[in-house]
Order: structure tokens, then C-alpha cells, then sequence
């Protein structure tokens, strides 16, 4: 798994890609961590790529895939 630490927003501390189940997740300051499925891997790449991730997140991850909240261990 691709794993990133964020610093340039102020909602998103960390992101991570699983290119076999296409799947992103997202650790949010104060709300945990989000698992969003079927995110196609240019989609990965381009969040990587922002300026700001959390501006990308907004416009083209939330409402765009299904997802579903990490349940704390």
C-alpha cells in the first residue's frame, strides 16, 4: 500500500492507495479514517499531485465514491 503524510490542508493528516482493491483511504484530523472503493489509480495519482488535497478531496473524491468509516479496534 502507497502511503502519504499531508501538509498541505488542514482537514487531511494522511492518505493511502491499495492498487489491488483500488482502494483510497483517508485520515482525517478529528474524524478518523474514511476507506473510498473503486478509485481508479490516475485519481490516486492526481491527489498526490494537488496543490491542496483537501480542495482535490472536496471536488472529486466526497460524493463521488462509496465509502465507509474505519470502525475503531
Amino acid at each position: 500500500m502507497k502511503t502519504k503524510q499531508i501538509t498541505n490542508s488542514s482537514t487531511i493528516q494522511e492518505i493511502g492507495y491499495d492498487e489491488e482493491t483500488k482502494t483510497l483511504y483517508i485520515i482525517f484530523k478529528g474524524s478518523g479514517k474514511y476507506l473510498y472503493y473503486d478509485v481508479p489509480k490516475e485519481v490516486w495519482e492526481a491527489m498526490v499531485k494537488a496543490k491542496s488535497t483537501g480542495k482535490f478531496f472536496y471536488r472529486e473524491i466526497k460524493g463521488g465514491y462509496e465509502y465507509d468509516r474505519e470502525k475503531k479496534k
